[in-house]
């Protein structure tokens, strides 16, 4: 099928700009999808301001958005996908949980489970959310075994034997 093209020789600023322009003029983009678009222009070298630019945004939502970017790798993005309903604030909140080595482990089983893949993606946020807040409860320590103890009464005559078993056994 033959089609119109127009070929340029692009700079790599010009190169970026062009990217992130068909980007957002092809959808609306979520938060996470702009999220990881700037952190893979942030590790190829490009400054701040060519992110911005390119993304249209703020410098203040580029500091945002590479908070999130950089907090997740790519595949585990990939695996949760757009989430399209989930804003940047719950995105920021799981970036700094999953700061914690346990917390990101935590999220990072939740992708493991049978049924994720069944899973919407704004589903499969919410469950890998919902895994990084779910701190394991700390086990109560064993209670503490008592000494054998003869209760007397003022004579001195043994009234009874107490203790020799854990608290709270019979």
């Amino acid at each position: 099928m033959p089609v119109k093209a127009m070929v340029r020789h692009l700079d790599d600023h010009a190169l970026v700009m062009a990217q992130g322009q068909e980007n957002t003029a092809r959808q609306d983009l979520s938060f996470v999808e702009k999220a990881s678009f700037a952190a893979q222009l942030d590790a190829s070298g490009h400054d701040r301001q060519t992110i911005a630019d390119a993304l249209t945004i703020d410098l203040p939502m580029v500091s945002r958005m590479l908070k999130v970017g950089n907090a997740f790798d790519l595949p585990f993005l990939r695996k949760i996908g757009s989430a399209p309903s989930i804003g940047r604030d719950r995105w920021l909140t799981l970036a700094k949980l999953v700061q914690n080595p346990e917390t990101k482990s935590r999220a990072e089983e939740a992708t493991t489970v049978k049924t994720f893949s069944d899973l919407t993606s704004d589903e499969r946020f919410e469950s890998i959310f919902k895994a990084a807040n779910n701190k394991p409860t700390p086990k109560a320590p064993a209670p503490a075994a008592t000494e054998a103890r003869t209760l007397r009464n003022q004579d001195g005559k043994a009234l009874a034997k107490c203790g020799a078993h854990r608290v709270g056994s019979p």
